[in-house]
């Protein structure tokens, strides 16, 4: 069975269908250092690869406007609740807004019940995204305590939430 992902291109405005089976650029960085990285959460605390030295870290790239990055929200506060006591840190790294970039994940927030950490669309979360040549969202990346990416996904469905939990079980060990 082949899912779908919706993929946008960080420099185009199309939006071409593509297989879940594809091999995305960013899947060439399982098992290698996560590059370092400067975030800032949407109430003002920074975090950095060094800052979290120590702790796993899922970590969603999505965008306000993107229906199945909502749509994996719920899930990812889910694992936040479950494993934030055992030293994973659940971040949602906000990329691609066209307008007030850096307030939109804030204002999105606003309404919405969750308490996992949301960083703001900074010119250092889309150098990130490039970096790790994220062409389409959400993309899930789990890294482990000495900071290397064991695991990415392009694309979320609520049924993945076994897998997923599985592989931060592996991660958190």
């Amino acid at each position: 069975m082949l899912k779908r992902v919706l993929t946008i291109p960080l420099m185009l405005l199309s939006v071409p269908l593509f297989s879940q089976d594809v091999e995305f650029p960013v899947y060439k960085f399982r098992n290698k250092p996560m590059p370092d990285f400067k975030m800032v959460s949407t109430k003002g605390k920074p975090y950095s690869k060094s800052s979290l030295k120590g702790k796993g870290i899922l970590m969603d790239f999505w965008a306000t406007w993107c229906g199945p990055c909502i749509g994996a929200m719920p899930t990812m506060e889910k694992l936040h609740k479950k494993y934030a006591g055992k030293g994973l840190v659940v971040i949602g790294a906000n990329i691609l807004e066209n307008r007030n970039k850096e307030q939109m994940a804030g204002k999105f927030l606003k309404s919405k019940p969750f308490t996992y950490v949301f960083t703001k669309d900074t010119p250092n979360n889309e150098a990130l995204a490039k970096k790790l040549e994220i062409q389409g969202i959400p993309t899930l990346l789990l890294i482990d305590k000495k900071g290397t990416v064991r695991w990415v996904k392009c694309g979320f469905e609520p049924k993945e939430e076994k897998e997923l939990a599985a592989q931060i079980e592996k991660l958190l060990k």
